[in-house]
Formats: structure tokens, C-alpha cells, sequence
């Protein structure tokens, strides 16, 4: 499934600044990195910026016992936006973004049953794959990265997992107080049955 999200070109956001609260502390604008880009700031003194969130690879969800763990692989090209709305792209940075899942038993249109997930987001790490403006070290700017991760790719990433892979069931057949564990490498659905004779 992660292979076919990514290469559908699902797994990719775009954020402008116009889709930022003005309540979150992190805004798209070179201003708002000047303590900890100078180099950003100034070449683009105040301008505006968009971030484009794209998958590199499909994303791989690792299965032990007691816990499920979905990792996303990307890259974050930071453009800025110029008076004449071209844009200018000064940094690439590699992303990986590390996430909890949580998986159950859902039941869509009909009597079809999915198991579906939601993922939460545990950590990220940040490197510098391109800047047009010199080295800097990324860490300063870790926790903006944290913040818009939980704020725009995990929302996003959950609307594919919330619509789930399909349980293969006889006709007439439905799953129900279904319990999902996970052992090394497998998840484990434990369930009882209600059957209804097809007419």
C-alpha cells in the first residue's frame, strides 16, 4: 500500500503560507528565520515562502511485539517567493519522519472490512541535501520542522491510512469485537464471527 500511495504521488503537500494559523509560532516567511537562517534572510529580506513535501521512497512499517512503527522518506524543497510570484528554491532538506500506527477493523460502504490505521507522529530528522545560500546547521530549525509535521503531513498521511487494505471474507461473513496485536513482523487479528445467509 505505501508503494502505491507514493507512487500515485499522494505522499506529497504543499504549504503555502495562507494555510498557516497565524496562531502556530513557525510562519513562511524569510523574517521569521532570521535568528536562525541570517543566510536565508538576507538574500530574501521578508518575502514570502512555501514548503513542498514529497516522498522519496514508499514509506515501510516495521511490526514487533507490543507496537507498529510507519516510516516516511522525503525531501522539503523551501522555496521563496519572489515580487513577481516566480519562485525561488534555496534549500532541499532530506526528511524522515518516525510515527507510531495504531491499526483496527473498520467496515466502509457496505459490508466491505478494512484494516485501517492512525498513525502518530514520534520524531523526524532533518539533513541538508542543497542550499544555494551556503551550509547551515539544520538543527536550529528542528523543532519547526517537528511542528509543521504534526500539523500538515500527519493529517494528510492519515486520510490514505484511514482507508485501509481489505480483509478477504467469505460472503455473508463479518468480523466483529475485533482486537489487532502485533508480534515480530505480523499483526494478528483476533475476532469473532456473525454470518448472514446471502438470500
Amino acid at each position: 500500500a505505501g508503494f502505491v500511495y507514493q507512487q500515485a504521488g499522494s505522499l506529497q503537500v504543499l504549504i503555502t503560507p495562507n494555510m498557516v494559523p497565524s496562531a502556530l509560532p513557525v510562519q513562511l516567511n524569510t523574517s521569521y528565520f532570521q535568528s536562525t537562517i541570517q543566510e536565508l534572510y538576507a538574500k530574501y529580506p521578508n518575502q514570502l515562502m512555501e514548503l513542498f513535501l514529497n516522498a522519496t521512497k514508499p514509506p515501510t512499517l516495521d511490526i514487533v511485539p507490543g507496537s507498529a512503527n510507519f516510516t516516511l522518506f522525503g525531501e522539503v524543497e523551501v522555496s521563496v517567493i519572489m515580487p513577481d510570484g516566480s519562485l525561488q528554491m534555496p534549500v532541499v532538506l532530506g526528511l524522515i519522519v518516525y510515527t507510531d500506527v495504531h491499526l483496527y477493523v473498520n467496515t466502509t460502504k457496505g459490508t466491505q472490512q478494512v484494516v485501517a490505521g492512525t498513525i502518530t507522529f514520534l520524531s523526524a530528522t532533518i539533513s541538508l541535501l542543497y542550499s544555494s545560500i551556503g551550509e547551515f546547521d539544520v538543527s536550529v530549525i528542528q523543532n519547526d520542522i517537528n511542528l509543521l509535521c504534526t500539523q500538515f503531513i500527519i493529517p494528510v498521511v492519515n486520510q490514505y491510512t484511514a482507508v485501509g487494505l481489505p480483509i478477504p471474507v467469505v460472503g455473508g461473513v463479518a468480523l466483529v469485537n475485533s482486537d489487532i496485536t502485533f508480534g515480530q513482523d505480523y499483526a494478528l487479528i483476533s475476532t469473532d464471527f456473525s454470518y448472514n445467509a446471502e438470500p
